[in-house]
């Protein structure tokens, strides 16, 4: 009568040659969007206070005093407004961040700017620092992560954009992440994916 995905993503099982006809149902867990809201806090913080730079002067012996922005000064823009999408906002949001939204359907969220469709993509992007993957693998998303999407970001933060994937691997162009890190377009990226 339906199938249960016991994931957070349906994207292979919608690929499986004999899926009967019936509904899906997607598996919504409170501690999967916890423990992956807590991954995405972590990512977006570690980048946002030069962490990595750090730890790489320190390696190098270079000793240089390095000043991050304030938080209210950093647009984290979060790709996908799901259960996941809206924990990680939720808990972004009281660190101080300006936090930006995008997604296929509208989603209110308090004290978030929030973009729809894929006509507002470019908008959305050019005012994010810090961009967070959390949407589902679909036809229209796969690929998303690429150079023509990173060079849209806006170059506020020391070093470059950064993004952060916790999503999907076929969200992402592994060759234009390597490019793109290379060339300076990003500064950084955490890819759990």
């Amino acid at each position: 009568k339906a199938v249960l995905s016991l994931g957070a993503g349906v994207d292979a099982l919608l690929r499986h040659p004999r899926l009967p006809n019936v509904p899906i149902v997607r598996f919504v867990d409170e501690d999967l969007s916890q423990r992956m809201g807590d991954y995405v806090v972590a990512q977006v913080t570690m980048h946002h206070r030069l962490f990595t730079r750090y730890a790489a002067d320190q390696r190098a012996r270079a000793w240089r005093q390095l000043y991050p922005p304030a938080a209210e000064e950093t647009s984290v823009g979060v790709m996908g407004v799901g259960a996941i999408g809206s924990r990680a906002i939720e808990m972004l949001k009281p660190l101080g961040f300006d936090m930006r939204s995008w997604s296929r359907s509208p989603h209110a969220i308090a004290g978030v700017e929030g973009f729809v469709g894929r006509g507002s993509l470019d908008a959305f992007l050019s005012g994010t620092d810090i961009l967070v993957c959390l949407l589902p693998l679909t036809p229209e998303t796969e690929g998303i992560l690429d150079y023509q999407t990173f060079r849209k970001l806006r170059r506020r933060l020391e070093g470059g954009p950064v993004v952060v994937n916790a999503a999907r691997g076929g969200h992402q162009k592994e060759a234009d992440i390597v490019r793109a890190l290379g060339d300076g377009t990003l500064g950084a990226a955490s890819l759990d994916v």
